[in-house]
This record gives structure tokens, C-alpha cells and sequence, in this order.
């Protein structure tokens, strides 16, 4: 026979005292607290060295935009001297009057920076192409993308050639305005920026109107056109364009506001 078997034991740990408690959670805690200020610290670091980037590219930005903005006089002087071919030129007397008109004229500007000579194709030189010499001094007025004189938007409307308002440049004088009509809004652009800062070098101009504000004038300008063009309204034919232009076979409608 067998003897019989003890009866079997449970034996549990003991809990830990409360005192070992608090100090292990204490621990944990000052760990946890230890990482996170390492973390803050880091991030710290972080931001001050993104911050010290951003400054450096800002400052090199602003260094860069200086040098461009000190040679951009230069480069406007030099591009007016050369000249630019016009489409078109009409010189319209203080009623309103349609004078003149010729097409194919070169706008540039003299030598001596005094004044702009329009010089008319070959076959028009018998109108004598000193009459168009005109004096910076004498300028009363330098507008862009405006409305045409009444008598000039019925020649326009005559003319098998489409005259945009954002190409052309309005030049008056006491006694008469001459319309030149360039081929591209940026010719138009590169004029008025670059009569402006002549006028503004010779005291005759009190404030600029910025590149930038030019830009957003002419995209003004292309929209009303456009606008006036498809017979839609300004902020239905801009949703359109956003619209379309998101779309994958956007190439079609991109031409929308040229």
C-alpha cells in the first residue's frame, strides 16, 4: 500500500510594501519626466536652428531682392533704349479727335533719356518723326489698361486687329495723347515700369505703382476682357478657369484668359 499524499500548498507572493510602491512609481515618474525634458530640449534645439535657417534665407532672400531691384533701373533703361516694336499708334487730340494712326512703329527712348521718340514705318516718314518726339517733362499722364478714347474704340472696332486694353499705353501731353498698342502685355508691362522709374529718378513721379501691383492689374484686366468676350461674369468665368484648370486635360481651357 501507498501512503497518502500531502495536500497540495498554494503559496502566493507577497505583496510589496506600500513604501516600495510609492518609491518605484516616484522612479517611474522622474524617468518619464527626464525623457520628456530631453524631448522639449531637443525640440528646442530644434526650432532655434530652423528659426536661424529661416532668418539666413530670408536675409539672403532680401540681399538677392536688393541687387535685383538695384540693377533693375539699368536693365529698363537699356531695354527702352533699344525700343520696342508697336502694333499700332494713334495720336488723339484733347476732344477725343482720332488725328492719326499708323501701324508697325518703334517706341524707344533717346539717348539722353530726356525724351521718347515714335518713330512711323518708312512709308510714313513724310509725317516727319520729330513731331513725336515727346518730352518726359511735357508727360501730363501715363495710364495702362484703360478704356480707349470713344474715337479710337470706333477705329478699333473697324480694325480686323483686336485691341486689348492691357497692351496698350497711354502717353498724353497738353496738347494731344498718343495710344501705342504693343504686341504682348509684357512689353506694355516693361514700358510703364520703366517710364515710371524715369519720372520717379527725375522727381516728376511721387510713387510707383509696384511690379507686383502691375501684375495683379493686368490678370484684372485679362479677366474683365475675357469676361466681356464669352459674356459670362468675372467670378463665374474665374471658378470656370480654377475649375477646368484642375481638371487632367486642362490644356484646352488655359487659353481662357489669354
Amino acid at each position: 500500500s501507498y501512503a497518502p499524499l500531502p495536500p497540495a500548498v498554494w503559496v502566493s507572493a507577497a505583496a510589496p510594501p506600500p513604501q516600495l510602491l510609492a518609491v518605484a512609481v516616484a522612479v517611474a515618474v522622474a524617468i518619464a519626466a527626464l525623457q520628456l525634458h530631453r524631448q522639449q530640449r531637443q525640440i528646442g534645439r530644434s526650432r532655434l536652428a530652423l528659426a536661424r535657417a529661416s532668418g539666413a534665407a530670408r536675409e539672403a532672400r532680401l540681399s538677392w531682392r536688393e541687387a535685383r531691384d538695384a540693377t533693375r533701373p539699368l536693365q529698363l533703361v537699356t531695354a527702352l533704349r533699344e525700343g520696342t516694336h508697336a502694333e499700332e499708334v494713334s495720336v488723339v487730340d484733347p476732344s477725343g479727335k482720332l488725328l492719326m494712326s499708323w501701324a508697325e512703329g518703334l517706341l524707344r527712348l533717346s539717348d539722353d533719356h530726356g525724351a521718347l521718340v515714335l518713330t512711323p514705318p518708312p512709308s510714313k516718314l513724310s509725317l516727319l518723326t520729330t513731331r513725336h518726339r515727346i518730352s518726359l517733362a511735357e508727360l501730363s499722364g501715363l495710364r495702362y489698361a484703360e478704356d480707349l478714347p470713344e474715337a479710337l474704340r470706333l477705329h478699333a472696332a473697324q480694325s480686323a486687329k483686336k485691341w486689348a486694353t492691357r497692351r496698350c499705353l497711354r502717353l498724353s501731353t497738353l496738347s494731344r495723347e498718343y495710344v501705342v498698342r504693343f504686341s504682348s502685355d509684357s512689353a506694355a508691362l516693361l514700358w510703364l515700369e520703366g517710364l515710371q522709374a524715369l519720372l520717379h529718378a527725375a522727381g516728376l513721379l511721387l510713387k510707383p505703382i509696384r511690379p507686383a501691383a502691375l501684375l495683379w492689374l493686368r490678370a484684372r484686366t485679362r479677366l474683365s476682357e475675357a469676361s466681356r468676350e464669352q459674356g459670362l461674369a468675372r467670378g463665374r468665368l474665374l471658378a470656370k478657369v480654377i475649375r477646368e484648370s484642375a481638371a487632367p486635360s486642362a490644356a484646352p481651357s488655359a487659353a481662357a484668359l489669354k
